[in-house]
């Protein structure tokens, strides 16, 4: 705190809550006054809307791609770099839509996974499992796609023999 004396800290603090309880109206009727602006634009200037779309879309892809950097940019399951999608271990905030995901995934790391689409349908198939049988599934089908190395062929020949 700035002030040594707690009792003066408290009483800045009221102060400073109450000038902004007291600014609440005009801050609101300025809010809508933009958001009106901003529509009446999107309607009768197709300019404005087509560079608000591709700021938006250049945006989420901006967030999205710092997001998949952030969860190491490869499939989970079988390793694979490319088309990846986010999958939500659990939603702690209901259904996520695309323009939070990014402050969530930052938020719950631990709870989202990057799954390429084959991983991703054999998670979604199993969601009812537990999430230990699914990451063993997954163990699974990242091994089949991984060919054998041909030390470990001749190991199998050697046992067999």
């Amino acid at each position: 705190m700035p002030y040594a004396d707690a009792e003066k800290a408290r009483k800045r603090e009221r102060k400073r809550w109450q000038r902004l309880r007291e600014n609440q109206p005009a801050l609101r009727a300025k809010r809508q006054q933009n958001a009106e602006y901003v529509r009446r634009r999107w309607r009768e200037n197709a300019e404005f809307r087509q560079k608000r779309l591709d700021y938006d879309r250049t945006l989420y892809a901006r967030k999205r791609n710092e997001v998949r950097r952030l969860l190491g940019n490869r499939c989970f399951g079988c390793g694979k770099i490319g088309r990846l999608g986010f999958h939500h271990l659990s939603y702690p905030n209901g259904e996520t839509d695309k323009q939070r995901l990014h402050r969530e995934v930052r938020a719950y790391p631990n709870n989202f996974r990057l799954l390429c689409q084959r991983c991703h349908n054999v998670v979604t198939i199993l969601t009812n499992s537990s999430t230990e049988t699914i990451i063993n599934l997954i163990q699974v089908v990242a091994d089949s796609l991984i060919p054998p190395s041909p030390a470990k062929g001749l190991q199998a020949l050697a046992t067999v023999a």
